[in-house]
């Protein structure tokens, strides 16, 4: 009865453990993407990696229709990091903005007065990084300085939850084969 009971316990962990992503949604009716609002705030380069090790990426919006998406979904998720990016050596706001996935730059949401690079006058690459507004009550960007801490967006092309995680499946195993052992140590004893 023991070992019936200690399965039971595992099981309904790794039931659990499937049910985490539950803040994701898909655009099922746009480009069947998935998108998550990951409320932890970091600066640009290190939610591109959150974001990379999770086998998504920085959200890319490419469509009025995808940005009314996951602005909606996530009940306006001001300030929040996307995947746009300005390279480094371009010294005007507007000038080669890039998606982190190579997409076509082919459609933007500014808020009017930007890309500003700071909006001093001073044209010094200080912001080139994209987000949502925080200060805008509107589905509009910003460029902002990588180092801002801000909470961000994930995009994955596929469902997260069905990508395997070999790390986590091996540790579950050698958890529930140690409550095995300790359950027959116990009923040898």
């Amino acid at each position: 009865m023991e070992m019936k009971k200690i399965f039971l316990i595992a099981f309904g962990a790794l039931v659990m453990v499937g049910q985490a992503n539950a803040a994701l949604f898909h655009w099922a009716d746009g480009n069947g993407h998935y998108y998550e609002y990951v409320q932890t705030s970091l600066n640009w380069h290190d939610a591109k990696i959150a974001a990379e090790e999770a086998h998504g990426y920085l959200a890319v919006i490419t469509t009025n229709a995808e940005n009314l998406f996951v602005w909606d979904t996530f009940n306006h998720p001001m300030g929040a990091w996307l995947g746009g990016y300005q390279h480094p050596d371009v010294s005007l706001p507007y000038g080669s903005w890039n998606w982190i996935t190579d997409d076509g730059w082919d459609w933007t949401e500014w808020q009017p007065g930007e890309p500003n690079d700071g909006g001093d006058g001073v044209e010094d690459n200080a912001e080139n990084h994209l987000g949502y507004n925080s200060n805008y009550d509107y589905r509009t960007w910003g460029d902002f300085h990588y180092s801002n801490l801000r909470k961000y967006i994930v995009e994955y092309d596929t469902n997260p939850s069905l990508v395997p995680i070999p790390a986590a499946f091996w540790l579950f195993c050698s958890g529930l084969l140690g409550l095995i052992g300790l359950a027959r140590r116990k009923k040898a004893a």
